[in-house]
């Protein structure tokens, strides 16, 4: 952010009388701001509050835009939090910003340049900007110019133009997450027969990402994956663990029904051929063939027999493990095949079994819980491990299907488990414990029965000192 803030030639200085002032020696961040402060000639005293304040800002960026005199203003609002129930000062932020037209075309400031570094230090920021025909797109942060959560008064058909058309791959990306987010809540606050209407834009934002030239595979392949259950439900009050999987999963399988020919070809288009390159372009080119792999194989057979053929064919564990990955909560006959296969293959390479793991740990599929249940007791799995003891355990209790399975049983298994850990390593088994802390974030039935397994660990009379202070908190929170 300095660096933003300062731009390259200041930001040299200030490293040259940093180094000048304190080479060899302990030094704090606010000797490293004083230097590049005095270097500069540019004030960083608010900078420091970003040492001194905990949390993230969350920053929500309106446009006012006048077509009589042709002008915008952009109000830019930070809330920038609290830190120990104490409102937060308004932090120091750069904010890269650049302006496009209706059409995704860059618009030029007043200094014919296409971006401009805006310093933002107060709870709210007006800029104007003369000499505009039409509403622009804004494009802000660009480049995570500062780490804040951003809100904006974009449309759903504007953020689908940035994702195409922007020319910061960042704002590209997170132009994309903030659509399907948007999209995902509305469907949780809707009937499910109005699904698929409401998933519209999503549908359509993607079918115009994938449909033309690809010169940055990488960036695609992440832009195609959609934001997790777990952000989602961090920005809920109340959680519905189950209705948020729900939407998450329809929202995948419509995506693999409405653009399953083009991701074929994408798929297709992206074989390696030759030996195995761990060259950038390769990598890119892997990254996106398994991401459009891991939405073929929601077809059904035919997906599965594509996945045991790129099994098959690999020739390096990334193309293996995806395959792994993409099969994760199938029932198909091949899923069990293949697992078998790499846990053969690899039985004993021990990181690569914790990933193996992992993965059974993941499975969502009909009867999950009893499925993992199972592994616990598998020849190779040990809670004397920390590695292994993390590579089950973790999943499960990241597991929607399993961990809060309807009845508490999957809360049951997971505080049995970390009971059990805690009598080999308490250290760990409370780092294990933190999915049960939230409990207070979930609907009532859920939260409820979360909070009596807490109760019931408690209960125990070897319950260890690290494990028994952290389910307490929980409770006195």
């Amino acid at each position: 952010m300095i660096y933003q803030l300062l731009g390259q030639e200041n930001f040299r200085k200030g490293m040259d009388l940093y180094f000048e002032r304190f080479d060899g020696q302990a030094v704090t961040t606010d000797d490293f701001r004083q230097a590049m402060d005095d270097a500069s000639g540019i004030n960083l005293q608010r900078f420091q509050r970003w040492y001194e304040q905990s949390g993230t800002p969350k920053v929500t960026i309106r446009r006012e835009f006048d077509e009589a005199t042709q002008s915008l203003e952009l109000v830019v609002q930070q809330n920038p939090g609290k830190t120990d129930d104490r409102d937060n000062l308004p932090f120091h932020m750069p904010m890269r910003l650049a302006l496009l037209d209706q059409s995704g075309q860059a618009i030029a400031f007043e200094d014919n340049s296409y971006e401009q570094v805006i310093d933002i230090t107060e709870t709210e920021t007006t800029i104007s900007v003369p000499n505009l025909s039409e509403l622009p797109l804004v494009s802000a942060f660009r480049g995570f110019s500062a780490p804040v959560i951003v809100s904006t008064d974009l449309s759903n058909d504007e953020l689908a133009s940035l994702m195409v058309c922007d020319s910061d791959d960042f704002n590209r990306w997170d132009s994309g997450q903030q659509l399907a987010t948007r999209v995902m809540l509305a469907m949780m606050e809707s009937d499910e027969a109005e699904w698929q209407t409401l998933a519209t834009p999503l549908v359509s934002a993607v079918g115009e990402l994938i449909s033309g030239d690809m010169p940055d595979p990488a960036l695609i392949a992440e832009m195609l994956i959609l934001p997790g259950e777990k952000y989602l439900a961090e920005l809920l009050q109340e959680v519905d663990v189950h209705r948020v999987r729900a939407i998450r999963q329809f929202c995948r399988h419509l995506l693999a029904e409405q653009h399953q020919n083009r991701l074929l070809d994408i798929y297709q288009s992206y074989a390696q051929h030759g030996a195995y390159r761990p060259e950038f372009s390769a990598i890119a080119a892997r990254s996106l063939r398994n991401t459009c792999l891991s939405y073929l194989v929601l077809s059904g057979d035919e997906g599965a027999k594509l996945c045991l053929q790129q099994y098959e064919q690999a020739d390096n564990m990334t193309d293996q493990f995806a395959c792994l990955r993409a099969m994760v909560d199938e029932t198909h006959e091949l899923r069990s095949h293949i697992y078998q296969r790499f846990y053969d293959q690899w039985r004993g390479t021990a990181l690569v079994i914790d990933k193996w793991f992992s993965m059974q740990g993941s499975y969502a599929g009909p009867n999950a819980l009893d499925t993992i249940r199972s592994f616990f007791e598998h020849q190779d799995y040990s809670l004397k491990n920390p590695n292994r003891a993390r590579s089950l355990l973790g999943p499960l209790m990241a597991n929607t299907e399993a961990f809060h399975q309807a009845g508490g049983e999957g809360y049951q298994l997971a505080a049995e488990k970390i009971m059990a850990l805690d009598a080999i390593n308490p250290q760990v088994s409370a780092r294990m414990a933190n999915p049960f802390l939230h409990w207070k974030k979930y609907r009532g039935d859920i939260g409820d029965a979360m909070r009596q397994r807490i109760e019931w660990m408690l209960q125990s009379n070897d319950v260890s000192n690290d494990l028994g202070e952290l389910l307490t908190s929980s409770l006195d929170r």
